[in-house]
């Protein structure tokens, strides 16, 4: 999967900055370690058709940061998983980041998601909630 994180990134950080590496443009990006673990759950409930968490990692290895702005690859290879029309299961997987010119980045290595139809719910968009004063208006609209 190509991702990149964009430079606006750290202008939404909040309270902890990236730190600087090697010059004011280079940054260490937290962000794209988010991309791995985010993949996870995404694989979780696509698969699993389960929410998820993550839970623990064996080792992770990092090569060089990426950079603010900077294309890279992911590489999710499933270790195990369970749970697949259950109530709760799991996902172990190793990860890779690499990046376009197919260098290593970094690489996890069994990386664990906690799935649970339990937390499906916490992953939806909400609905607006709308008044009946409001459901009243929009019918009198369309009569």
């Amino acid at each position: 999967m190509k991702c990149q994180v964009p430079a606006v990134a750290s202008l939404k950080q909040g309270e902890f900055p990236i730190s600087p590496l090697n010059s004011a443009s280079e940054h260490s990006n937290i962000f794209a370690n988010d991309i791995a673990y985010q993949a996870m759950l995404v694989w979780a409930k696509k698969q699993l058709g389960l929410g998820s968490l993550p839970s623990s990692t064996q080792s992770w290895t990092v090569y060089r940061d990426v950079s603010l702005g900077e294309n890279f690859y992911l590489k999710l290879t499933v270790v195990k998983s369970s749970g697949k029309g259950k109530q709760r299961g799991s996902l172990v997987a190793d990860i890779k980041m690499i990046d376009e010119n197919n260098r290593l980045l970094s690489e996890i290595k069994s990386a664990k998601v906690t799935a649970s139809a339990n937390l499906n719910d916490l992953f939806l968009p909400k609905a607006p909630k709308t008044t009946p004063k409001a459901k009243q208006s929009e019918s009198e609209a369309s009569a």
